[in-house]
Formats: C-alpha cells, sequence, structure tokens
C-alpha cells in the first residue's frame, strides 16, 4: 500500500519532514554513483542540501503536489538528475573539454569521426582499434610535456604542438576516441590545469592569442569517459561467458524456464546460477566499477540482437541517466 508520510508531515508543519529528508538522501545516493567526479568532490548530504538549498520552494511544491511517497522520489529523482548533470558542467573537465575540442578543430591532424564527439587522425581510419584506458595513461604519462606559464597566473600545457602530438600518440593507439575520453586523460595527466579552475586558459595555443569563453558543453565529460570504459570493459568480459551463463542471466530468477533451457533439475539450476553469478563477480571485479560493468553486460544478454555492448554509438551520459 502507497504511503504518503511525506505530504502528511508537510501538511501538518508547512515544511519538508523527517521522511522527506531520508526519501532525498536514499535518491541522491542512487544518483551520485552516476557522476564519479562529483562524488569524489562532495559528499551525498552536501550534494542533497545544495539541491534543496538551490530549489527551494519550487521543489516543495512539486513534492506537496505527489499523491504519494513513491511518487515524491520519482520527482526528486527526475529533479535531482537535472541538477547533478548542471553541476557537472561546472566541473573543470567541462571547460577543459571545450579547449581541447578547439584545439582538434584548429589542427589539420584530426578530423572528426562519423560518430558524434569522436575524433580520428586525418591520415588514419574513422574506426577504433583495441585498446586499454591503461595503455593511453601510460602513453600519457612517458609524454614529455611540462606546464609552462601564459598571461598573468595562468598556465598551458606544453610548448607549441606538444599537445597535439600527445594527441596523435594517443589516436594511433585507440584509432578514434570521444573527446570526453581524451579530456579525462589529459585532465589526469596534468591535474594542476583542474586545480586552478580555470582551466579555460590551459589549452590556448602560445601563437594565437586569447581565444573567445564559452559555455561547458551539454554534457558531463568526466561520466561520458568513465561510462565508455566501463562499457570497453564489459565488452571484453562479454566473450568470456559461456552460453550456458549468458542463458542464465538471461532468465535470472525465471527457474522453471532455466529448467527448461538448460535441461536441468531445479537444484542443479540453483547451482548453476550461484556458479554463474560467482564467476561474473570474479569477471567484472568488485566495488562500484564492477557494479557498472555488470549492468553494463545485461544490455547485450537481455537483447538478442546485440552481440557485444557498444562503445561506437552517439550517447552522452544524460540519456543513460
Amino acid at each position: 500500500m502507497a504511503t504518503t508520510r511525506i505530504k502528511e508531515e508537510l501538511l501538518a508543519s508547512g515544511q519538508l519532514g523527517q521522511a522527506a529528508f531520508e526519501m532525498m538522501t536514499a535518491v541522491f545516493k542512487s544518483l551520485v554513483m552516476k557522476f564519479s567526479a562529483l562524488r569524489e568532490r562532495e559528499t551525498v548530504e552536501d550534494l542533497r542540501n545544495g539541491f534543496f538549498l538551490e530549489k527551494g520552494t519550487g521543489y516543495v511544491l512539486a513534492i506537496r503536489a505527489a499523491e504519494d511517497d513513491d511518487a515524491a522520489a520519482r520527482i526528486t529523482y527526475a529533479w535531482g538528475t537535472r541538477w547533478l548533470v548542471d553541476e557537472s558542467r561546472k566541473l573543470p573537465f567541462g571547460a577543459l573539454r571545450n579547449r581541447l575540442e578547439k584545439r582538434l578543430e584548429r589542427c589539420d591532424l584530426f578530423d572528426p569521426s562519423r560518430v558524434a564527439h569522436h575524433w580520428f587522425l586525418a591520415d588514419g581510419d574513422d574506426e577504433s582499434y583495441p585498446f586499454t584506458t591503461s595503455q593511453l595513461e601510460a602513453i600519457a604519462a612517458a609524454a614529455d610535456i611540462e606546464m609552462h606559464p601564459w598571461g598573468e597566473g595562468n598556465l598551458r600545457i606544453g610548448k607549441t604542438g606538444e599537445l597535439e602530438h600527445l594527441i596523435q600518440s594517443l589516436l594511433e593507439c585507440a584509432g578514434r576516441l570521444h573527446v570526453a575520453e581524451i579530456t579525462v586523460i589529459c585532465g589526469n595527466r596534468f591535474p594542476l590545469i583542474l586545480q586552478l579552475g580555470d582551466a579555460s586558459e590551459s589549452t590556448v595555443e602560445s601563437n594565437s592569442g586569447m581565444l573567445e569563453n564559452s559555455a561547458p558543453d551539454s554534457d558531463s565529460v568526466f561520466v561520458t569517459a568513465e561510462m565508455m570504459h566501463v562499457d570497453r570493459l564489459a565488452s571484453a568480459i562479454f566473450p568470456q561467458l559461456t552460453d550456458e551463463e549468458v542463458t542464465i542471466f538471461r532468465f535470472w530468477g525465471d527457474v522453471p524456464r532455466l529448467v527448461e533451457e538448460l535441461n536441468r533439475s531445479r537444484s542443479s539450476v540453483y547451482k548453476a546460477m550461484d556458479n554463474a553469478r560467482r564467476r561474473l563477480v570474479e569477471l567484472a571485479g568488485g566495488g562500484h566499477e564492477g557494479r557498472q560493468i555488470m549492468l553494463a553486460l545485461m544490455r547485450p544478454i537481455l537483447d538478442r540482437s546485440a552481440s557485444v555492448p557498444s562503445t561506437q554509438d552517439e550517447r552522452e551520459d544524460t540519456r543513460a541517466i
């Protein structure tokens, strides 16, 4: 039976009560898992409080109009998602992405891919090669590039052409990359750029003068790069699953169907389910990333038309939230 504790407390006191804040905390705990960059900087409680302070009366009125507690949670999820996306856009990764994209556009070494937001070498192929994020990080770490003063208190990455050479090396390894992945690799390689809080000046060419300011792009850079990393790991794991394991995950929980599909007894099916679950955990790993990999693996398993998770789409992180 649906509960209405949130509305009852609100009508009784005119303010959101304990039930509402417990609901908000639960919703934000769920949402923040999808915003790694924010999660590393702020606690769930701080983000929840920041959301409430900013949305204020409008949010309270929306909750008051909700039919029950479940409806209030759905409203909070929708409002909270939009707010967290906006907060993500304010992070330095967004500004750095904008400047890197300008560099890509201005340099003859690179061409935009037919896949949205991806880039490849002008003299290369518009396709992805097998690679790992660790390989890209190693390439960036090995690059002999230093930060150089520019203007009044600003820094830029490398001398003229050095950043382009680094990106060229990344694309030689990967074939084509989403600009968000390039951004996060460069941001992690040069963390001082992000710590300055003004990454907009970080990638200005030494001979180009000041570039115009631009608003952050419409996606959350860190989240997009993380999702593509997870999809890539899932793509590598998927072929390692046996046909029986794929069947078990496709009909998970439907024991009668699995008895029929596997031609086994119920007790044997339960044992096979437990073994399949254990092996998936071993392949995907533990923690938050492991759970995300498992979720990515479920997409092709539940969709018979999909063979492996695809990173060659036009998805931005806000579509998957």
